[in-house]
């Protein structure tokens, strides 16, 4: 159904496609995707699709994660990064198989490679384009300490990411699929509203992970 879905997606949003690729090699020349290799299910290794929002790329997952006020993000790509309209061509992998509409977010190789302890649902989950994790880490960026990125997010943000991707299979369902996708379009144009509506999923004897979340994001709604 996702892949039929989405080559549906793909038809009809092709001229939209077509448009922000003419106006990324305009402005920003070529590639117009920036092609990343991630973690699917079963620990296959695929290529994850993005429209390039940066100056430099790197593969590398210390370059990989982006911080507060990165240079490398162009005016353009700051654009898009906002309004997550990056992602869109992810509609390919979905087609391909390599993803979901919803499920955890796919992770680079470097993590699920050292921290397996955090992957373990990859055994029987498809990632995906949403989930919790990417409507509560909308602006990651932010967050992330500029001194020691990889290890910032190794240590405070994955392991949030893993117990959110466990939450969201151990309540799995259509209605919860459906549910994510509409509060994902709700998060990137009211992302406090957002928050409020996934904290209502976060079992309320969670104390630890409704306390991580609010530190994480310095707020007081989980």
């Amino acid at each position: 159904m996702n892949r039929i879905f989405g080559t549906v997606l793909f038809f009809i949003f092709s001229p939209f496609f077509i448009i922000i690729s003419l106006m990324l090699v305009c402005i920003q020349g070529f590639p117009v995707f920036f092609i990343q290799e991630r973690v699917g299910i079963m620990n296959r290794r695929f290529q994850l699709f993005k429209f390039r929002t940066m100056i430099e790329n790197n593969s590398n997952p210390v370059h990989s994660i982006t911080t507060q006020n990165d240079g490398r993000v162009t005016k353009i790509g700051g654009v898009l990064r906002k309004f997550k309209i990056d992602e869109l061509p992810q509609v390919i992998n979905i087609i391909k198989g390599d993803i979901n509409f919803v499920g955890p977010r796919p992770e680079v190789a470097e993590f699920v490679d050292t921290s397996p302890q955090y992957f373990s649902f990859l055994e029987t989950c498809k990632p995906g384009v949403t989930d919790f994790s990417s409507i509560v880490f909308k602006n990651e960026s932010e967050l992330i300490d500029t001194e020691s990125p990889y290890q910032y997010y190794s240590n405070y943000i994955l392991p949030v990411k893993s117990k959110l991707a466990f939450l969201f299979l151990e309540k799995d369902s259509f209605v919860l699929r459906l549910s994510v996708v509409c509060i994902t379009v709700i998060s990137i144009f009211h992302h406090k509203l957002a928050l409020h509506l996934v904290s209502a999923f976060v079992p309320v004897h969670d104390l630890e992970l409704r306390s991580k979340i609010n530190h994480l994001l310095n707020i007081d709604i989980f």
